[in-house]
């Protein structure tokens, strides 16, 4: 619509103008007086057609002198008003890349970042009081990452069926936690030894408790995002096993909240 209006502007303003000239032209040749009009008639007729051309030019010229304040303050108001859209266009137009840039942007790190999870091996029984867990920590994502953090804590519940809805505090075994630096498809291997007796080995294996693992893993990924990787796992009777957990409080891939973690001293 607005650039209808303007050259329908255009148009009235270049209508105009050609209207003046073919007017001015028309004037200019009219056909000469007849051979019986005297000198003077002549030179009559022609000094009016020169003063009604003049006098045309006169009147604009006067128009122009007499609101030349508001000619001058229409122009100034006409370039402002056409700065600022300017302006506004040429500032959408800046956001509208930057957002553009920043989508391509985080669509590529979803696509291309690291995912780092914990899966294990059937256990071992080291002594009467002992067993020993090897969980195996993998990249599974496109990009490299650094791991920095893996804990895995073991519970028994001797009246439930099932693992809490919520995760029960950590416990840290082991003075250094595991780390290690993850090409795509690499994987590293964390021991950990639980307390179990042969007896209450026997109760889980009956299903007369309820024993499940419960842990993390903490990892940077290439694109300088920290990230928490869940595992949950419970102990099945059918499978003789400990089983996937469904459960989105276990089992997760989420970015860490500032200061979750023991990473954050380090770029």
């Amino acid at each position: 619509m607005l650039s209808f209006l303007r050259r329908a502007d255009w148009d009235a303003i270049f209508g105009s103008a050609l209207a003046l000239v073919l007017l001015l032209t028309l004037i200019d040749s009219s056909p000469p007086p007849s051979a019986i009009q005297n000198h003077e008639e002549q030179q009559s007729a022609e000094s009016d057609k020169e003063k009604e051309s003049a006098s045309v030019f006169l009147h604009m010229g006067n128009w122009i002198e007499r609101n030349h304040t508001g000619i001058e303050a229409a122009s100034t108001l006409t370039i402002a008003l056409f700065t600022i859209a300017l302006a506004i266009a040429t500032k959408g137009l800046w956001e509208a890349t930057n957002n553009v840039a920043d989508d391509a942007r985080l669509g590529r790190e979803r696509t291309e970042r690291a995912f780092v999870k914990i899966s294990h091996r059937p256990f071992e029984r080291i002594n009467d009081t002992r067993i020993k867990f090897t969980f195996e920590v993998k990249n599974f994502g496109r990009t490299p990452a650094r791991v920095t953090d893996v804990i895995v804590n073991v519970f028994h519940d001797r009246e439930g069926n099932k693992p809490p809805d919520n995760l029960l505090p950590f416990e840290r075994h082991g003075a250094r936690p595991p780390k290690a630096f993850l090409v795509v498809d690499d994987s590293f291997f964390h021991n950990a030894v639980f307390g179990m007796t042969d007896e209450e080995e026997k109760a889980m294996r009956e299903g007369k408790t309820c024993v499940w693992l419960q842990g993390y893993v903490d990892y940077i990924d290439a694109f300088g995002r920290r990230h928490r990787g869940g595992y949950g796992r419970v102990f099945a009777t059918a499978a003789s096993n400990f089983v996937y957990v469904a459960s989105e409080t276990y089992n997760f891939d989420r970015l860490r909240n500032p200061g979750e973690g023991i990473d954050w001293d380090e770029e």
